[in-house]
């Protein structure tokens, strides 16, 4: 929570000011990185500085990600892309806790499919995605 608080106050702005795109690109390499510690840390102290680092990037990853989507689809589809990323977003929370309440109480495989879920998205945007229309227009 500490680490969210931050980054709903730095990384909006930011994506306002810099562009939706090296923003969100900052955030996946930091939370996938984030994740990778986290994962394979045997520290307690590191595993609490690399949770608040990671709660950071939620704000770039969500806020900024999901407007960058918006932006970058036309208006038609908007409503669409919306749809689909809160439907993708609650049917995770829900699948995973089913996950650990029926199946295995492990953290392990939950942190490492967003472990390598970061690493994909990470590269689609690095290679793949362009700066976000409205952004460049506004510039």
């Amino acid at each position: 929570m500490v680490g969210m608080f931050i980054g709903f106050f730095i990384l909006p702005p930011y994506s306002d000011t810099y562009g939706r795109r090296p923003i969100f690109i900052m955030t996946m390499i930091l939370s996938t990185f984030a994740q990778g510690v986290i994962l394979f840390t045997s520290s307690i102290h590191k595993l609490f500085l690399f949770m608040i680092i990671l709660g950071t990037t939620f704000s770039g990853k969500n806020i900024v990600g999901l407007n960058f989507a918006i932006e970058c689809n036309p208006q038609a589809n908007k409503k669409f892309v919306i749809s689909c990323y809160w439907t993708v977003e609650l049917l995770s929370i829900i699948l995973w806790s089913f996950y650990y309440q029926k199946l295995d109480k492990n953290w392990f495989p939950l942190q490492l499919v967003y472990f390598v879920g970061g690493i994909i998205t990470m590269f689609v945007a690095i290679f793949f995605l362009p700066e976000s229309p409205q952004y460049l227009y506004s510039k």
